[in-house]
């Protein structure tokens, strides 16, 4: 009858401790997903630099705004050159930054013209779009993004480089240099 309770006892350990580290296993591998789920913080942080012709800009110096999947505004947070919004959505979140006029030089304005003519519009102020695709509802990014805008014989250029680091231990990069088109320049990033 020992023997036989013996038994037992020592299946059911083997089963527990079975079971436990099973468990273990599921919930290191979940539990970024779940922390993600359950944060009421911000999920899209973003650290923004923007160099014009090799001078950092103060934050006076641009507004910025970000459009959500559903194409409404969505708040942020902002401390000095640190973004944030709530995020938590699957979809393109639009980072759009407007450098004000008074920081462009006159010999960067644009004058659109079709054809042959010219047209009485004048593109003072400059736009940056950045584009954060967020694949997952559960991800929380932490994005450092450089930014910088030189006028190119006779043509507004950007460099944009931006790391990201996401809850689940990955992270991506992205480099690409573009030319502004009518004083616009977007950016695509994400996961």
């Amino acid at each position: 009858m020992r023997k036989t309770f013996t038994k037992r006892r020592n299946i059911l350990i083997i089963v527990t401790m079975t079971l436990v580290v099973l468990l273990g296993v599921v919930l290191c591998k979940t539990y970024p997903m779940i922390y993600g789920k359950l944060y009421s913080g911000n999920h899209i942080n973003l650290d923004l630099s923007i160099y014009y012709k090799g001078k950092q800009l103060e934050a006076d110096d641009y507004k910025i705004e970000c459009i959500n999947p559903k194409g409404k505004n969505e708040a942020i947070s902002k401390e000095g050159t640190q973004y944030a919004v709530k995020g938590g959505e699957y979809g393109c979140y639009s980072f759009v930054i407007t450098i004000l006029s008074h920081v462009i030089d006159a010999t960067d304005v644009e004058i659109e013209t079709s054809g042959e003519t010219y047209i009485e519009h004048v593109k003072e102020e400059v736009i940056v779009e950045l584009k954060f695709l967020n694949s997952n509802d559960w991800y929380i990014s932490s994005s450092n993004c450089k930014i910088e805008i030189q006028n190119i014989e006779g043509l507004l250029n950007s460099n944009c480089i931006i790391d990201t680091q996401y809850n689940d231990g990955t992270s991506s990069e992205y480099s690409k240099q573009k030319q502004f088109d009518n004083g616009n320049v977007e950016f695509l990033w994400g996961n």
